[in-house]
């Protein structure tokens, strides 16, 4: 008896044709916005990082445990090196700074909701 061949759906080759794509596109999309889409891959696979609380006598401390390997890092308190001190402060201002940027937003909004009411 003759065996049919198998076939691959339309479906099939849809998803397989994305899986191809949507890579490019990304990487694609991120050069047109001047930013490094092959490196933002790399770090979102090697940076996941969960937070876990320190071992320490200090309580102030927290220590980050690295999802890729075995790497940890302990921050606040004064007992990490310099290099992570100065990138969890770098990280501070950024957060301190879209913390304000997100309150002067809030605010407008509450302005344009008040005018909104107030015309109605």
């Amino acid at each position: 008896m003759a065996r049919r061949k198998r076939r691959m759906t339309g479906f099939a080759r849809f998803v397989i044709f994305l899986l191809l794509v949507i890579p490019i596109c990304y990487v694609g999309a991120s050069y047109m916005n001047g930013e490094d889409g092959i490196q933002k891959i790399k770090d979102k696979f090697n940076k996941e990082k969960t937070v876990a609380p320190s071992s320490d006598s200090n309580s102030g401390n927290v220590k980050v445990i690295s999802s890729g390997g075995s790497s940890s890092s302990t921050y606040g308190g004064g007992t990490s090196s310099s290099s992570s001190s100065s990138s969890v402060s770098e990280s501070e201002l950024e957060l301190k700074r879209e913390l304000e940027s997100l309150k002067k937003e809030v605010e407008e909004l509450k302005r344009w909701k008040a005018e909104i009411e107030a015309s109605q």
